[in-house]
């Protein structure tokens, strides 16, 4: 995938899209995006982390599904096999961006679910299908969510409760593999504010947010059991681990 196309361009190299776009997206994400709006279903399912967007270094939300990059252990050949789709999955391969004011919407050039066997995004009239309807308003929620989560996890970071981990996955046989560039909340510090900034973090939804973001770490457990099914079959680039730690990550410099 690289770049982007808008409605119209999609539509000029007759492009369509492909079943199972979200699930396609999914496979081979390990860190799935997610909004504030996500994340109460995400916990039931995923260790919910922060990390930095590789394009502009923003702070981005997401789901680990995997230790294994370009892998998601809750997406399979069988389908998704969590309970919740997160709305990145819903709206995907469409974006919203906003110009002038107004909504504008773009697609993904990505082959493997926007090609000319497709199903067509416009009639011969330029009305949107059902489909491509259906994918335009998840990805102005999606939008909207993605605007409330950057301020949430402004909050978050400007109350000091954002906390740099480091992974470290002890395979059955092998070094020590360490995953960094990570972040979670720090406990200790949310457990001493004041009942003003904790009714002010309530009201914004990022208390809500910090406390599954907490919960969700519950999630390890049942992403090494699935690590190491996976390796247990033979499956590449897996291999069983023994043992997890999550260790503060002091010189990380990632704040």
């Amino acid at each position: 995938m690289s770049g982007f196309l808008t409605l119209d361009q999609a539509c000029e190299q007759q492009l369509g899209l492909l079943p199972d776009a979200g699930l396609i997206y999914a496979r081979r994400a390990h860190l799935l995006p997610l909004t504030v709006a996500d994340v109460g279903q995400a916990v039931c399912d995923f260790p919910v982390l922060i990390s930095r967007n590789s394009h502009d270094a923003s702070l981005m939300l997401s789901a680990l599904t995997s230790f294994v990059p370009g892998h998601n252990l809750l997406a399979d050949s069988q389908g998704w096999q969590a309970i919740y789709r997160p709305l990145i999955m819903q709206a995907y391969p469409c974006y919203c961006i906003v110009e002038a004011g107004r909504p504008q919407f773009i697609f993904a050039m990505d082959d493997s679910v926007l090609a000319i066997a497709g199903d067509a995004l416009t009639d011969a009239r330029g009305v949107l299908s059902s489909q491509a309807q259906r994918l335009t308003q998840h990805a102005q929620d999606l939008y909207d969510k993605e605007r409330q989560t950057y301020l949430c996890l402004q909050q978050l970071k400007a109350h000091h409760l954002l906390r740099a981990i480091e992974l470290q996955l002890q395979p059955e046989q092998g070094e020590l593999q360490r995953i960094r560039g990570l972040m979670t909340i720090d406990e200790d510090k949310l457990h001493s504010l004041d009942g003003a900034t904790l009714k002010a973090l309530q009201q914004a939804g990022s208390l809500q947010l910090a406390q599954c973001m907490l919960n969700s770490l519950l999630q390890m457990n049942r992403l090494i059991q699935k690590h190491n099914q996976h390796a247990g079959s033979g499956a590449l680039s897996f291999n069983r681990i023994q043992k997890l730690k999550i260790e503060i990550d002091r010189d990380s410099g990632f704040l």
